[in-house]
């Protein structure tokens, strides 16, 4: 597929984030991207080489060798069905480009909620969406960076749609000689398009990552991620998962974020080939108000 084709694939995958989103006024938070950031409990601040991580830190698409296409949709006990699209490839020499769809939650109320992970929310919200366009470049020694522009959609009462752009700033660094990566990313750098209306918007997040490689072989590795997070007005969460890969075909995850009440668990299957490879993902969330929660994902490697 060359590269026309994959910038109108990109375009389609836009317009349909924006057709899925609907409208509301409220304090916006969004739930885990894709599978693999919900059962790794949302701590992947430091993935590496994989759009899975875009909505954490806009430099983990660095490095990738091929276009990623995903799609991911959430279950939840309460019958919503909750879509999200990501998709990225290379444009140049270590240059990459990069979309996702989040789903947002609009709360009705004026308490701060964490914004990466699944929360008890009120009775009276209802759901919303929004776009990432990220960048990213490398690596170079080692070092990936990459940056970010989100697109929100506010309603403002009289049939308007406002989008308040916010910017993320995401960095990467893969040490020599140690299996061990660190990521830090400032995140919702927020940028008012019109004055005229007051809108809501989610809060400025520091975070801070990293990945370790265990078990590093041909086929089986072992990787453990934590993160730290610093939202404004909450105070200072962490994050812990694992990830285990069998014959490079099967993988086990658990992750476990302190904001959220049990930990996350999830699996997936990926077929490798040179041409193209595919992936299925399934997380497995519960909490005591909302029940169970599935995460499912499926894509393709080009």
């Amino acid at each position: 597929m060359k590269l026309p084709y994959k910038l109108v694939l990109l375009f389609l995958l836009i317009i349909s984030a924006r057709i899925h989103a609907e409208s509301g006024n409220a304090f916006v938070v969004h739930f885990p991207p894709n599978s693999r950031a919900a059962a790794l409990g949302g701590s992947v601040a430091a993935l590496t080489r994989t759009v899975n991580g875009l909505a954490y830190n806009p430099a983990s698409p660095a490095g990738i060798w091929r276009t990623e296409f995903a799609f991911t949709f959430d279950i939840r006990n309460d019958g919503l069905f909750l879509p999200a699209f990501s998709f990225s490839m290379p444009v140049g020499k270590k240059i990459f480009l990069s979309y996702a769809s989040i789903n947002l939650v609009k709360i009705k109320t004026n308490y701060t909620l964490q914004p990466n992970h699944n929360v008890t929310l009120p009775a009276d919200f209802n759901y919303s969406g929004a776009s990432i366009i990220g960048i990213s470049a490398g690596p170079f020694k080692g070092l990936s960076f990459g940056a970010s522009l989100k697109l929100f959609t506010e309603f403002n009462g009289s049939g308007n749609d406002n989008f308040d752009p916010a910017v993320d700033l995401g960095f990467l660094y893969t040490f020599t000689g140690i299996p061990l990566t660190l990521g830090f990313s400032i995140q919702n750098i927020i940028f008012k398009m019109d004055s005229r209306y007051e809108t809501e918007t989610i809060p400025f997040i520091l975070r801070i990552g990293g990945s370790w490689s265990i078990i590093k072989k041909v086929d089986n590795k072992l990787d453990l991620f934590f993160s730290f997070e610093k939202t404004e007005d909450l105070d200072l969460q962490a994050a812990i998962g694992s990830e285990y890969t069998i014959n490079d075909k099967i993988v086990f995850r658990m992750g476990y974020h302190m904001y959220d009440s049990f930990p996350s668990f999830g699996f997936g299957f990926k077929n490798i080939n040179v041409d193209i490879s595919l992936h299925i993902d399934l997380a497995i969330q519960y909490q005591k108000e909302s029940g169970l929660i599935f995460t499912f994902s499926a894509g393709i490697d080009f």
